[in-house]
Formats: structure tokens, C-alpha cells, sequence
């Protein structure tokens, strides 16, 4: 489950980065206490 809301913004290298690593948007949201559509959201 997510934690609170988070600003996705502060977090866009670490994104970025396990993105490039090969994770899932839903591993990613899962690792940082995002949900999967704000992950979908934030690669638009």
C-alpha cells in the first residue's frame, strides 16, 4: 500500500535511475511509496 502522498518530483533521479536499471513502475512505486499511476504519470 502507498504511503502518503510524496512529491514525485523530489525523487525524479532515483526514478530515472532504477528505470534504467530495468524495474517495473510497479517495483519502482513499491521501493519509493508511489503508486503505480502516479509512476505512469510521471513518464508522460
Amino acid at each position: 500500500m502507498p504511503r502518503k502522498y510524496r512529491h514525485i518530483k523530489k525523487y525524479e533521479k532515483e526514478i530515472v535511475e532504477l528505470k534504467s536499471q530495468g524495474l517495473t513502475l510497479r517495483a519502482i512505486g513499491e521501493k519509493l511509496g508511489f503508486s503505480l499511476e502516479q509512476g505512469k504519470e510521471f513518464f508522460k
